[in-house]
C-alpha cells in the first residue's frame, strides 16, 4: 500500500502530529492523523503516531480531528489527490467533520466542506 506523510510542528517548529495519506488495494484514498496530547503529558514519537495515522486511514478511524490540525489535514487530502492522482471527491478523510466547518473562513479553502460520507468536497 503507498502512502505519504507529513509531520506536523507546534508554534516552536516542534513536532507534535502526523498526517497521512495512503491508497488502499480497492485504490480508495484515505487520509488519516495522528497528534500527541501534550496537556496530558504526552511525548510525539515519530514511528508511534505515524503507525496510529496509518492504522485510523486502514481502519476508518472515526477518530476527532483537532481543530489544530484541520488546515494540515485539508492540505493533506489536496496533497494526496495530485499524488495518486485522483478527484479530491474520491479522497476520503478519517474522522469527526465539524472541524472542516472552521475551514469555511479560510481564503485558500473558501468552499471547502466535508461531505456526510466523509468525502471532501470543494465546490
Amino acid at each position: 500500500m503507498a502512502h505519504i506523510y507529513q509531520y506536523t510542528k507546534d508554534n516552536r517548529n516542534n513536532p507534535v502530529g502526523v498526517v497521512v495519506a495512503l491508497k488502499n488495494a480497492n485504490g480508495e484514498v484515505w487520509v488519516g492523523h495522528s497528534r500527541a496530547n501534550r496537556s496530558k503529558g504526552d511525548e510525539f514519537n515519530r514511528d508511534r503516531g505515524l503507525d496510529i495515522a496509518l492504522d485510523r486511514a486502514l481502519k476508518r478511524s472515526i477518530a476527532s480531528i483537532p481543530p489544530s490540525m484541520a488546515e494540515d489535514v485539508l492540505n493533506m487530502a489536496n496533497r494526496a489527490a495530485r499524488y495518486f492522482k485522483v478527484a479530491m471527491s474520491d479522497v476520503h478523510v478519517c474522522g469527526t467533520s465539524n472541524v472542516f466547518d472552521t475551514l469555511e473562513l479560510m481564503p485558500d479553502y473558501p468552499s471547502a466542506r466535508i461531505a456526510p460520507s466523509n468525502k471532501i468536497t470543494v465546490n
